[in-house]
């Protein structure tokens, strides 16, 4: 750890961004290059502004890793998709850690751009994830998302 910072008197939620921002290069400098837009985000996200801030800062200008946190920060944050969990239990999908898991790699095309709208989403949910054996609610048609 770093004595400075308990010299220093900061909180502990002051400490606790200051490593994290400090550890965060050596996590993603050796992949920031070959990273999707999802696993950037997946890498990312939960960090607070602080430590990725400290982390861009010991990033050489045009680093792969200041581009990761930039393009993090100024683009892949806001991603989110249109349809909820209970869009998809209307669908058909059974409520639980499969709607958990259809939601997170729906994220993640949305992030990839494989998907742009509503009507996308719900196309790759159909597709990637058949509803077989399922008895339930009502199918969410293309057309007519209910966000």
């Amino acid at each position: 750890r770093y004595p400075v910072l308990d010299r220093l008197h900061l909180a502990n939620d002051q400490k606790e961004h200051i490593h994290k921002g400090l550890s965060l290069p050596g996590q993603v400098a050796a992949l920031a290059g070959k990273l999707s837009r999802s696993q950037i985000y997946r890498q990312l996200h939960g960090h607070s502004d602080q430590s990725l801030a400290i982390a861009a800062c010991l990033a050489r200008p045009g680093s792969p890793l200041r581009r990761c946190v930039k393009l993090y920060m100024e683009q892949l944050r806001q991603v989110d998709v249109q349809l909820a969990g209970a869009d998809l239990i209307r669908m058909g999908y059974s409520q639980g850690p499969e709607i958990g898991r259809i939601m997170s790699s729906l994220l993640d095309a949305k992030l990839d751009g494989q998907v742009r709208s509503a009507q996308e989403e719900i196309a790759f949910v159909q597709h990637n994830f058949p509803l077989t054996g399922h008895v339930g609610g009502d199918r969410l048609t293309a057309g007519s998302p209910e966000t």
